[in-house]
């Protein structure tokens, strides 16, 4: 029975999450619109420097936006077995997973007529995306001074 509980939430946060992934979308494409400017700005004018930093601004701004995710969803499902120790969290790791990399996915499913750095960063978003989510499941410790802010995430440490 407990089995089927953590199910419905499984399958609960993929259709409600959805709109968490939406949201983290729209933030993940602010954080990157200072490196998309000057990467526009460089391709406008012809200057390599400019679009090569537009595109590492970009890409690590990104990253940072989906590693928040990514840590925050890792952190609440620990927090939740805390709270819940006897329901099985298989399931529910498989959403935490799921999570996890979809926001660089789906960004990565527009097709604009004219990519920009926020697109091509997206390969590397999405890599580091599950490096994060390795990380965080082996030793979450070494996010502690990047993602410390996150909520949850003081209950991984202990």
């Amino acid at each position: 029975m407990k089995t089927i509980f953590a199910l419905i939430i499984m399958l609960i946060s993929f259709t409600v999450g959805l709109f968490n992934i939406a949201i983290v979308m729209f933030i993940m494409g602010l954080a990157g619109l200072p490196g998309n400017i000057l990467f526009d700005v460089g391709r406008k004018k012809e200057n390599n420097f400019l679009v090569i930093i537009g595109f590492i601004i970009t890409a690590i701004s990104q990253s940072f936006v989906v590693g928040a995710y990514t840590v925050f969803v890792v952190a609440l499902l620990r927090f939740f077995s805390i709270l819940n120790p006897d329901v099985p969290t298989w399931p529910l790791w498989i959403a935490v997973f799921f999570h996890s990399g979809a926001v660089p996915t789906y960004a990565m499913k527009e097709q604009p007529d004219e990519p920009t750095a926020a697109h091509y960063s997206l390969p590397i978003v999405s890599s580091l995306s599950l490096v994060i989510f390795i990380i965080m499941i082996i030793a979450p410790s070494i996010l502690q001074y990047l993602y410390g802010w996150v909520p949850y995430f003081g209950n991984t440490l202990k």
